[in-house]
Order: C-alpha cells, then structure tokens, then sequence
C-alpha cells in the first residue's frame, strides 16, 4: 500500500527520501545515453509541438476513466472526454487509467483520487532536479 506523504511531520519525516550521491554515481558511471538517443527513440518527432491533450491521448489511447485536477483537493474521476478541450487548464494527473469514479480513501472516505479506485498502473514518473540534461536522460 502506498502511504500518505501529507501525514508525515514534515519536520521529522521529509517528503521524499534524501539525495544518495552513491546512488546518483553508481547508475551514471554504468548506464549509456544522452538526450540525442533518447530523443531519437521517440515516436514523437517534435514533442514540444504537442497539445496536452494529445499527449494524454498518447500516452492513454483508451482510457475510459482519468483523473485530473486543476488543484489536488479539487480531483474528478471521469471518461477521457470530460477533459477534452480544458487540458491546458489542469495542472495535475494521476498518471494512470482508473478503474472507477470514487474509491475508498486511507482516512475512510469516498474519494475520486485514493488506491483504491486507480486502475492497473503503466507509467511511473520520476522527477530529476539535478544534473546535466545528458546525466538526466540515463
């Protein structure tokens, strides 16, 4: 089960794990790569020509339930063509395909964002603050 950041002491508990420099330079002295390869394995010619909404389509190109939000306490489940049209307005999206509307949430509460209602998971997003765009694509 996936744990609630938002109960930790943010003072005693950080959000996210700390850096691991080992780890940083482990995985970038054994991978290959650059932005060049990685751009050139891409189906999409010129990404930054895409609408939101086409990436979405490409990356669910039959999703019947998504879940955005234009504020995360603001969440709605809903068919893929509910957003159609208003996804340059919504900042945040859980990045899988749900399975239902509304779920059981951790405190006990209907919710349309929660474990419970996310369908099978495809994608993982990882962010990188860090690094040279090239130490980034490894």
């Amino acid at each position: 089960m996936i744990e609630n950041s938002r109960h930790a002491d943010e003072r005693t508990n950080p959000k996210y794990p700390p850096r691991n420099d080992d780890t940083i330079a482990s995985v970038l002295s054994t991978s290959k790569g650059d932005v060049a390869t990685l751009k050139s394995a891409s189906r999409v010619p010129d990404a930054v020509l895409l609408t939101s909404g086409a990436v979405i389509d490409l990356l669910f190109p039959s999703a019947k339930l998504l879940c955005l939000a234009t504020r995360k306490e603001k969440s709605i489940t809903q068919v893929r063509q509910a957003f159609a049209g208003n996804e340059d307005r919504i900042q945040f999206m859980v990045p899988n395909e749900m399975g239902s509307e509304f779920g059981m949430n951790q405190a006990g509460r209907m919710s349309p964002r929660c474990n419970e209602n996310v369908g099978r998971q495809v994608f993982q997003v990882i962010e990188f603050d860090g690094g040279t765009l090239d130490e980034q694509a490894r």
